[in-house]
C-alpha cells in the first residue's frame, strides 16, 4: 500500500493542493497534521523556501508559475488560532513583502488588534500600502488603532487612511465614510465617527444619524428596484 508520507508528498506538489489538504485537516480539528504537512514541505523543498523569501515575481525556480502564499497564509491562521502570535509574526516576517497577499496582512492585523498591539498594526498598514496590498478591512483595523492610540491629530490621520481606503474602492473619501458610517461608529466610537462626517455639534448628531439612516434606506430601495425584473 501507499504510505501516508508518500501520499502527503504527492498531494503537496502544488500550493492549491497543499493548502486544500491542510484545510481539510484543520476542518477536523487536526491542525497538528496541517503544521506537520506544511513544515515537512518547507524543510524538504528548498525551492519553496526560496520562492517565498527571495525569488522575484513570486516564482519558483522549478516552476515559474508556482506560488505558495495560500499555504503560508493558512499556516499564519493556524498559528494565530493556537495563540502563537510570536511564531506567526516571525513566519510573517520571513515572507517577502512583495510575495504577501492582501489576506496575509489581514490575518496579522486581526491578531495584533485582539492583543491591542496598535503599533504593529500601523506597521502592517504602512507595509501593505507600500506594496499594493491595502484592503478595506485592514484600513478599518488601522483606523481603530489610531482611535485607540496616543497620537496627535487623530482626525487628520483618520481622514488620510479613509482617503487611501476609499481610493481602492473607487469612491471619494466622503462617500466611503458616508457608506461605512455605522461600521466606523462601531469600530472607532461615536466621537470619531461623527467628526469624520463633519458633524461637529454632538447635540445634533442623533438628528443627523436619523437623516443618514433614511438616506441609506432610500439608496438600498433604489438598488433593489434596479435589480428587479
Amino acid at each position: 500500500g501507499v504510505s501516508k508520507a508518500s501520499l502527503n508528498k504527492f498531494l503537496s506538489h502544488s500550493d492549491e493542493i497543499l493548502s486544500a489538504l491542510m484545510e481539510a485537516y484543520r476542518e477536523i480539528d487536526d491542525t497538528d497534521n496541517s503544521l506537520e504537512l506544511f513544515f515537512n514541505k518547507w524543510e524538504g523543498d528548498p525551492s519553496m523556501r526560496k520562492s517565498v523569501r527571495s525569488a522575484p515575481f513570486h516564482s519558483n525556480p522549478d516552476n515559474p508559475d508556482q506560488k505558495w502564499i495560500k499555504s503560508c497564509d493558512l499556516i499564519l491562521e493556524i498559528l494565530v488560532d493556537r495563540n502563537n502570535l510570536k511564531l506567526a509574526h516571525s513566519f510573517y516576517q520571513a515572507i517577502l513583502p512583495s510575495y504577501r497577499s492582501h489576506y496575509t496582512y489581514i490575518i496579522m492585523a486581526r491578531a495584533f488588534a485582539l492583543e491591542e498591539k496598535w503599533d504593529e498594526v500601523e506597521k502592517l498598514y504602512s507595509t501593505a500600502l507600500n506594496n499594493g496590498c491595502l484592503s478595506e478591512e485592514l484600513g478599518l483595523i488601522a483606523m481603530e488603532g489610531i482611535a485607540q492610540g496616543e497620537v496627535n491629530g487623530k482626525i487628520r490621520i483618520l481622514r488620510t487612511v479613509a482617503d487611501h481606503v476609499a481610493s481602492i474602492t473607487g469612491m471619494k473619501s466622503g462617500r466611503w465614510i458616508f457608506k461605512n458610517y455605522w461600521t466606523l461608529k462601531r469600530q472607532l466610537g461615536f466621537h470619531y465617527a461623527r467628526l469624520l462626517m463633519w458633524w461637529n455639534d454632538p447635540a445634533r448628531t442623533q438628528q443627523e444619524e436619523l437623516r443618514l439612516a433614511l438616506q441609506h434606506f432610500e439608496e438600498s430601495k433604489r438598488s433593489r428596484s434596479m435589480l428587479d425584473p
